[in-house]
Parts: structure tokens; C-alpha cells; sequence
């Protein structure tokens, strides 16, 4: 009897632990899907479909800047968000825009950001719609790394407040250097490649040098950048320790 008993019991384990799993099978396919690495679409490169949002700044093998502008109230359609490591400095202060992507989850709201802070993140190629709820534009620039991915190691993710002056990370640094008017500062690219940012700083509002904006070095040369005119500006330097990607 006890034998019998003991048949029965492991028959109803059996069994419950049949439905546990079928019934957690169910529940994940409902859950929303985590965003995913697409496949490139064409048509929906951003630069090309939005140019009133999207403007290409400046671009060669290790990286790419796209001066980006969302105007109060803008609704952006479906375009193409690109994969891989990014750094992203903001001009203004800006809170309320959404990320809708593709894949049916919940719109996914932008933190509030402040003239002068800086993003360090990373993801797949991913297509999204965009929405500034705001009353006031958002502008900021996202400078793409073309740079290869050590999957061995965490992946760059940071966020620097405008005093925050460096980043340190095994595949990329982030620094930033004030000058004053009528200074100069050396920038030097020792062991690795660099992009190397000047801005004007701000209170409510950071812009981009009118003059040599943007200057990459390439590993082993210097820069002197000297301050001409009577306001002081700050420096952004992107070090990247790792090769260019191989294309795929």
C-alpha cells in the first residue's frame, strides 16, 4: 500500500509541475519582448527621413556625430535608432520625451537631462518613434562608436552631471577639461584615438565652438587648442581603446 501511495504522489508531482511550466510558458508570451537587434530597414535612416531632427555634424572610420533636435511638441515617426557604444552631450535642459519602440511595449520616457551632462550607453540596432512632450526643444548631440565590443567585460554605461569631469572605462574615457579666454590646453592622444568636442557652456543653454567644433586625433598626435575669445569654453575628449568593428 505504501508502495501504491507513494506511485500516486510522484504521479500528481508530476503533474503539477507539468502545468506550472505550461502555465509559465503562457504567461512569458505575454509579457512585452525586451528590445531586440534588427535587421537594417530601408528607408528609415533617420538623417535621410528627418533632416529637420537629425543632422549628420561629423563622421569618419571610428565615429559618427549626429547633431540631434526635437522641437517642443514634435512627434517624430518610426525611424532607425542605431546599435552599438554612444555618447550623448546635452545642450539643454529637458524632460518629457517617450521612446516608443517596435516591438509593443510600454513608450519609454527619456530621465530628465541638464545643459552640460553627458550619457555613456549602449544597445542594438533598434526603430522607435519619437515624442517631446515638452514646451521647450531638446538638443543634444549622440557621437557613435564604430569601435569593436569586448564582451568579456561589462559594457560602458554612465551617466556624468556637468561636474563630473571623468568617465573611466576599459574600452572608452570620457573627460572633460575647462579653458579660460585667452588660455591654451593640450590635448593629446598618447595610446589611443581620440574625438575631441569644444563647447561653450551655459547656464540654460550649451552650443557647439563655432570654429573647430569637432577635431579627432589620431593615436600618437597632439592638439594646442587655445581660447580666442572672451568667453571660456570646455573640452569633451572620447578616448577609444579598442579597434574599429570589422563589418559584419
Amino acid at each position: 500500500m505504501t508502495s501504491y501511495n507513494s506511485r500516486i504522489m510522484r504521479l500528481l508531482l508530476t503533474a503539477v509541475l507539468i502545468a506550472l511550466a505550461l502555465s509559465g510558458t503562457a504567461l512569458a508570451q505575454n509579457y512585452p519582448k525586451p528590445h531586440q537587434a534588427h535587421e537594417p530597414r530601408p528607408g528609415l535612416d533617420a538623417i535621410k527621413i528627418l533632416p529637420q531632427a537629425y543632422t549628420l555634424a561629423f563622421e569618419n572610420d571610428w565615429v559618427r556625430v549626429v547633431r540631434v533636435h526635437y522641437d517642443a511638441k514634435a512627434k517624430l515617426p518610426e525611424h532607425e535608432h542605431p546599435g552599438g557604444v554612444t555618447v550623448y552631450l546635452y545642450f539643454n535642459a529637458s524632460d518629457g520625451v517617450l521612446f516608443t519602440h517596435d516591438d509593443g511595449s510600454a513608450p519609454v520616457p527619456r530621465p530628465p537631462v541638464r545643459p552640460g551632462s553627458i550619457r555613456v550607453g549602449n544597445g542594438p540596432l533598434e526603430y522607435h518613434t519619437v515624442t517631446n512632450n515638452a514646451d521647450a526643444p531638446s538638443d543634444f548631440i549622440r557621437i557613435l562608436l564604430k569601435t569593436q565590443v569586448n564582451e568579456k567585460i561589462a559594457r560602458p554605461n554612465a551617466r556624468m552631471t556637468p561636474d563630473r569631469m571623468e568617465y573611466d572605462h576599459p574600452s572608452i574615457r570620457v573627460a572633460r577639461v575647462d579653458v579660460q579666454p585667452g588660455a591654451k590646453a593640450r590635448v593629446e592622444a598618447k595610446n589611443y584615438p581620440a574625438l575631441r568636442i569644444a563647447a561653450v557652456p551655459g547656464k540654460t543653454e550649451w552650443r557647439i565652438a563655432a570654429k573647430d567644433g569637432y577635431r579627432f586625433l589620431d593615436k600618437g598626435t597632439t592638439e594646442e587648442f587655445e581660447v580666442t575669445g572672451d568667453v571660456p569654453m570646455q573640452l569633451v575628449t572620447i578616448e577609444l581603446r579598442t579597434p574599429i568593428a570589422k563589418p559584419r
